[in-house]
């Protein structure tokens, strides 16, 4: 329906600002608009999203690529990957070449994980491209077999294969060439830790090899600062964190602030078993349970474990007359309706729908989280736990899912305990300090919340270069030993500075901007890995450029350098 039922014409506040997002969108019977998918292959991996055409391009220009095809792969639950496929023109092909040709010109996001190269692409009836029929890639071919020469190098070798799902790993094997990310490495730390060997995430990203980081390891005594051990399983009051705080209460905890996910599902897997599964993930990740409560005060109460009928949040749809290439706009309808509810003042938070698409077809399932318990990161331990879980009831096996390091609940009151420590209050003087002075504006007025809306947003979109985006992606991190968001942060600083010179504001204070992150930062040795919620930090960050030739640094010349670092 294009428009609100009954109505015939668009909302009033729409009328005249019509323009093309990509994103699908109908409106419900109470004239809500609801988000229903994308018109384009657009794909989100690792929180950002993603164009495997813009990707594809860039396999394409190797020399020595005749056909390339990327999809996102999700062949470990929770761990999706951009994926190459190239055909060679006739030629031999290397497969690392060629995904080093792409790193040279694209951000590391945009990296395919793996290059596989096939001899053709595999192709439906119809002469498309069969998606489904591509390979798995085997990461493991990349691992060099080395052998540990060390009990730490021994350790640490396992534990790379273990969180890469691997069978073997060599010590010169690096963390992120394997298929590793910066969370996968928090897992791999928290893991470290348990065996008696004690690494940051830091070093992981800096040594990359077992090798190396072996030789900065130290070993877990009496004296290293251990994570908490939980006193409960995390139920109880749980203070509001940061996040809910800055975006507010209402506002985090309204009924349809959500994120799904969609998997497929096992023929016959049963509405039962799936009960049975979502219970014992229930019991094990403290959040699931939360209610908001009302009062001069809303506050977050978790229950205790048993206290949730996992069964009441579980539904079955049937799917066996819908095609098979209809299944996921079924099961994105069905994460809509599961979205609305949910209730966090009920105690509400979770929604599982099986879609049953009958005894000889994989169905999906949906899984719907209120956000104020979960994020992206969550999806990483939650999918996996769902699947070992059901799959140990089939068995007729009692779930036995990893034990949470700390709780969230803990995790709130450590934040609670640190802002009050001395230690932190003594940084209040610079964070006062960082916010304190002008900030001039980037537009030419203040923003009006009548007319600056997001039916008004206008977007330019530039193609760069090969060899820009070359000594942007690779070249210039690798020269001054950072990341690409640190070129786009300096560049950034850069072009505002510039522009305030020419409007003649005030420039000594800076740029001041707010800088978002995962926010599982492991405080006081808090344990992460195995967390539930909701853990996005933001902080500001101010750059000043002060002192700096900006017309030689647009040049290239030595103040480009100057300003980045």
């Amino acid at each position: 329906c294009p428009f609100p039922p009954g109505t015939g014409v668009p909302p009033a506040e729409g009328r005249g600002r019509m323009y093309r997002t990509g994103d699908l969108a109908h409106w419900t019977y109470d004239g809500e608009l609801v988000f229903a998918g994308r018109t384009d292959t657009q794909v989100k991996v690792r929180g950002y999203r993603v164009e495997p055409g813009e990707v594809e391009a860039a396999l394409a220009g190797h020399p020595a690529v005749a056909q390339a095809v990327v999809v996102a792969r999700e062949d470990r639950p929770g761990e999706r990957r951009l994926i190459g496929y190239v055909v060679p023109d006739g030629t031999a092909v290397d497969a690392e070449a060629v995904r080093e040709h792409v790193a040279g010109l694209l951000p590391e996001y945009l990296v395919p994980a793996a290059v596989v190269v096939l001899d053709t692409l595999p192709v439906t009836a119809n002469g498309k491209v069969d998606r489904a029929a591509l390979p798995a890639p085997d990461f493991a071919a990349r691992a060099s077999r080395r052998a540990p020469r060390t009990g730490t190098e021994e350790t640490l070798c396992a534990l790379f294969a273990e969180v890469l799902g691997l069978d073997q790993v060599g010590v010169e094997d690096s963390f992120f060439e394997l298929g590793g990310d910066s969370i996968m490495s928090l897992q791999l730390v928290s893991r470290a830790r348990r065996a008696g060997v004690v690494v940051t995430p830091w070093q992981v990203f800096e040594e990359k090899t077992p090798e190396r980081l072996a030789e900065v390891a130290e070993t877990a005594g009496d004296d290293t600062a251990a994570a908490p051990e939980p006193a409960d399983t995390g139920s109880g009051e749980v203070a509001w964190t940061p996040v809910v705080r800055a975006l507010g209460v209402p506002a985090a905890t309204r009924g349809e602030f959500a994120q799904w996910v969609v998997v497929g599902a096992p023929a016959g897997l049963g509405q039962d078993v799936l009960a049975a599964g979502l219970a014992a993930v229930l019991d094990t990740h403290a959040m699931l349970r939360a209610k908001v409560t009302d009062g001069p005060e809303p506050a977050l109460h978790v229950a205790p474990r048993g206290a949730v009928d996992a069964a009441a949040l579980v539904s079955r749809a049937d799917a066996t007359h819908v095609p098979d290439d209809g299944l996921d706009g079924a099961a994105d309808r069905a994460a809509q309706e599961a979205v609305r509810r949910l209730a966090p003042a009920d105690g509400v938070l979770v929604q599982a729908v099986w879609l049953d698409a009958g005894p000889a077809r994989t169905g999906r399932l949906v899984l719907a989280v209120h956000h104020l318990v979960v994020d992206g990161v969550s999806w990483r331990i939650l999918v996996p736990d769902l699947q070992a879980a059901c799959e140990a009831v089939a068995a007729d096996r009692e779930p036995d899912l990893d034990p949470v390091g700390t709780t969230f609940a803990q995790w709130s009151a450590l934040l609670t305990e640190q802002a009050a420590d001395p230690a932190r209050t003594a940084e209040l003087e610079h964070w006062t300090a960082l916010l304190d002075g002008p900030d001039p504006l980037v537009g030419e007025r203040a923003l009006d919340p009548e007319q600056d809306t997001a039916a008004t947003v206008r977007r330019l979109t530039w193609t760069v270069p090969a060899t820009a985006a070359a000594v942007l992606a690779a070249r210039t991190p690798a020269a001054f030993h950072c990341g690409v968001h640190d070129v786009l942060l300096a560049t950034l600083a850069a072009a505002v500075t510039r522009r305030q010179q020419e409007r003649g504001q005030e420039t000594g204070a800076g740029v001041l901007v707010d800088v978002e992150g995962h926010g599982r930062e492991p405080v006081a040795g808090a344990d992460l890995s195995r967390t539930v919620g909701w853990f996005t930090s933001t902080h500001p960050l101010r750059l000043r450029l002060s002192g700096l030739d900006l017309a030689q640094a647009l040049a290239g010349g030595s103040a480009a350098g100057a300003l980045l670092k």
